[in-house]
């Protein structure tokens, strides 16, 4: 007689590191009021991710990311002149991690689920129009709390990685 013993599902666990690059669409508006709008759509690449992290045994851990993302703005002043800048948006984040097993599978392939906490750094850019109508590209700093949750699947080779975060304002 052949008995089938359920195994439990392999998990990574320990130091991971990884990095990732790719072209972002940026739909950049920002308006003042009375003062006007700015618009300005494009495709920029190449945008840089970077993340080392480590989970435990007991599920927890924590992870550090870096983005960089970079982007251009053309805008029509309306007096036949371009007013053209480029930037550099940047985050960086410190966050902790909880990762679980569901029962939940995809193709026999169980999903890991779990949670993201932490503190994020941004350099957001803007554009500023001074005293003299003249545009002229800036940069915002400013801390956020960060809260997420995370789905990943691995098949093969391949690890699919899904998350999303919300983030409130600490300070500007």
């Amino acid at each position: 007689r052949v008995e089938r013993i359920k195994e439990s599902p392999f998990v990574k666990n320990g130091w991971w590191a990884w990095a990732g690059a790719g072209y972002n669409y940026v739909d950049y508006r920002q308006s003042v009021k009375s003062r006007g709008t700015v618009s300005d759509h494009r495709l920029k690449g190449p945008s840089e991710y970077l993340e080392t992290g480590f989970v435990g045994a007991n599920n927890w851990g924590g992870v550090f990311s870096a983005k960089y993302t970079p982007g251009d703005v053309n805008i029509d002043q309306g007096d036949g002149t371009n007013f053209g800048a480029s930037y550099l948006w940047t985050t960086i984040s410190m966050e902790g991690i909880l990762r679980k097993v569901s029962k939940f599978t995809l193709y026999d392939i169980p999903i890991v689920y779990g949670l993201r906490i932490g503190v994020q750094q941004h350099r957001t850019p803007f554009v500023f129009l001074d005293s003299d109508a003249a545009l002229q590209m800036k940069s915002n700093e400013m801390m956020t709390a960060s809260a997420g949750i995370l789905a990943e699947w691995q098949r093969r080779r391949w690890t699919y990685y899904w998350l999303v975060r919300y983030q409130y304002p600490l300070s500007t």
